[in-house]
């Protein structure tokens, strides 16, 4: 049986052949220049943005990270202790940070020098005087929040990520979508203006 396979050159040069005469293809007479210039900035504009959005968020999340990085570094000196309440959360001032949730009561503590102080700390509205609470000190004693945590710093990598695509793509899709708008006026007038020219020609052929 004589196999009907061709050969793999005369494949190649088959396909060869239709490349060139698909680019040898004369334009359609009804695309106007404002439809390539159109095409060609719609292109640029996808280019762009395929190169632009991963570069600017992968900076974005470096960035982050290195802030989030520097403030554990600077955090390293801080300690947590066992501070005692003096007052129940009653007896504290309730929303005094603009927090209703959660009440400031004295308590007291004492730092790892084994020095006692003792300020107002933010408690849960059920705490009662006595209870032990977790706070946290710096370097030099003053209270502070907890310290960033790892699960922080992908928090604040991801957040500035997400938001930085979130920009770019408005970005671009403003420009995109300006594009479009600008190509269709020009287009419509181009139509308006050949309308006028041929319009009562037309007519008169009718």
């Amino acid at each position: 049986m004589v196999s009907q396979r061709q050969p793999r050159s005369a494949r190649a040069q088959s396909r060869r052949a239709l490349s060139r005469r698909a680019l040898s293809r004369p334009a359609s007479p009804l695309r106007r220049p404002v439809d390539r210039i159109e095409a060609i900035a719609v292109g640029g504009l996808l280019a762009a943005f395929a190169i632009a959005a991963p570069l600017l968020a992968t900076l974005s999340g470096v960035r982050a990270d290195a802030a989030a990085v520097h403030q554990q570094q600077a955090e390293q000196s801080w300690h947590h202790v066992a501070a005692t309440l003096q007052q129940s959360a009653s007896q504290g001032l309730v929303g005094a940070s603009g927090a209703w949730g959660i009440s400031w009561v004295t308590a007291r503590w004492a730092a790892p020098d084994g020095t006692s102080h003792s300020g107002r700390i933010a408690v849960p509205l059920d705490a009662r005087a006595g209870d032990r609470v977790d706070i946290w000190e710096t370097g030099t004693g003053q209270l502070t929040h907890q310290p960033l945590s790892h699960v922080g710093v992908i928090d604040r990598v991801t957040f500035a990520v997400f938001w930085v695509v979130v920009w770019v793509s408005g970005l671009f899709a403003l420009l995109f979508f300006g594009t479009r708008g600008i190509a269709r006026r020009c287009r419509m007038a181009g139509w308006a203006r050949e309308w006028a020219a041929f319009g009562s020609r037309w007519s008169q052929l009718r």
